[in-house]
């Protein structure tokens, strides 16, 4: 198996990556509790299924339990998964400061603490470096698409419009956040978001 990576231009022309090319990871239908549980039997006959959904389905609500309780919880080999404070603008000063959630300054602005989210910090052998050495890429059907066209377009001799061919490098700023596929809130984006889809 292989990840697969799509091409999305970037549409912000605020972004210094404005009309630049990046591969985003392309993800096939979400995989429940269920289906995890069925994987891991197909895997391991000698557990059945039932059971290994009933601890996935403990170990998902004692996770959830104990980082509300302000504990990470480690996956070896996985991930450790904790709740994070999301910060809108901070205080001016210590006495200014308040834990309320969703709190707002005398002009309505986003100030402190604006939401509780939940964090995945990749641990063991599931690191950045360990994940980019062991992955196998392939191109998504569109994105081979798109580079045979603009292969084509160059062949032939017809200039590309600035910024619009198939370059990789990152823009710094105000990307085209897609977090249903992956993408960052930066010119490059490198992942993150929500696998919805």
């Amino acid at each position: 198996m292989a990840v697969t990576v799509s091409l999305k231009q970037n549409k912000n022309s605020h972004s210094t990556g404005y009309k630049k090319w990046y591969p985003r990871a392309k993800y096939g239908k979400m995989i429940d509790i269920a289906g995890l549980a069925q994987h891991i039997h197909d895997h391991h006959a000698i557990y059945p299924e039932d059971l290994v959904r009933g601890v996935l389905q403990c170990a998902t609500r004692c996770t959830r339990e104990l980082m509300l309780e302000g504990y990470p919880v480690k996956f070896d080999g996985l991930g450790i998964f904790k709740a994070s404070v999301e910060n809108e603008h901070g205080f001016i000063r210590p006495a200014d400061a308040t834990l309320l959630i969703g709190g707002k300054d005398d002009q309505g602005r986003p100030v402190g603490i604006q939401a509780i989210k939940m964090v995945c910090q990749a641990s063991g052998e599931f690191t950045r470096k360990e994940l980019s050495e062991s992955s196998v890429l392939q191109w998504s059907d569109l994105a081979e698409s798109i580079i045979a066209e603009d292969k084509k377009r160059l062949e032939e001799g017809g200039a590309s419009q600035s910024g619009t061919g198939t370059n990789q490098n990152g823009g710094s700023t105000g990307g085209d956040p897609d977090p249903d596929n992956g993408g960052g809130d930066n010119g490059g984006g490198e992942g993150g978001g929500d696998a919805d889809q």
